[in-house]
């Protein structure tokens, strides 16, 4: 690369104050023989004085990989510690817990309570299931990395009387808890 190559990048400055504390340098063969020539120092203290410029290059350093990009850990130990059925939920706590219910409820809530040992965000579905075996389709709900963590699904298709079933399963499919309650006649 020319000085005036270097002089452009800013990086000449670099170089320069390394050379110039008066470290003999070999003579430049392309200078005048009216000069007279200085005494070239042994190369290796000429080296170690000053180095010979590295060529600068446009290449992005390769970025270290960070903890961020590691797999995002998953909950495959979750429990359920409890799970009821009611008509709310307030505070983060059913409300008019129950098991038999009227066919006129606006909404029936299926609260869950997950033990979470890992601590590692997960997933669990809730699905209410009819007298006659029909299920509505699940309710897919986050659990985060607490190790305890409430959630709840709702309803607003309770009507046909008879035994109902509230069923949690795991992402895999697997049955974590199930409750049944009962819709009364009208």
């Amino acid at each position: 690369m020319s000085s005036a190559t270097l002089m452009k990048l800013g990086l000449l400055a670099l170089f320069v104050p390394a050379c110039s504390r008066g470290v003999p340098t070999a003579p430049d063969p392309a200078a005048s023989p009216a000069v007279p020539a200085v005494p070239a120092a042994p190369i290796a203290s000429t080296a170690a004085a000053c180095p010979l410029p590295t060529p600068v290059t446009a290449a992005a350093p390769t970025p270290s990989p960070r903890v961020d990009d590691a797999p995002p850990r998953h909950a495959t130990t979750l429990r359920v510690d409890r799970l009821v059925v009611a008509r709310g939920v307030v505070n983060r706590e059913p409300l008019g817990a129950d098991t038999t219910f009227a066919p006129d409820e606006k909404r029936l809530y299926a609260f869950v309570e997950v033990d979470n040992p890992e601590r590692a965000p997960g997933d669990v579905k809730v699905q209410f299931v009819e007298p006659d075996g029909t299920s509505e389709p699940p309710v897919d709900l986050a659990v985060g990395e607490s190790p305890r963590w409430r959630t709840w699904a709702f309803t607003r298709h309770v009507r046909a009387p008879g035994t109902w079933k509230a069923i949690v399963r795991d992402e895999r499919g697997h049955v974590l808890a199930s409750t049944e309650f009962k819709v009364a006649g009208s």
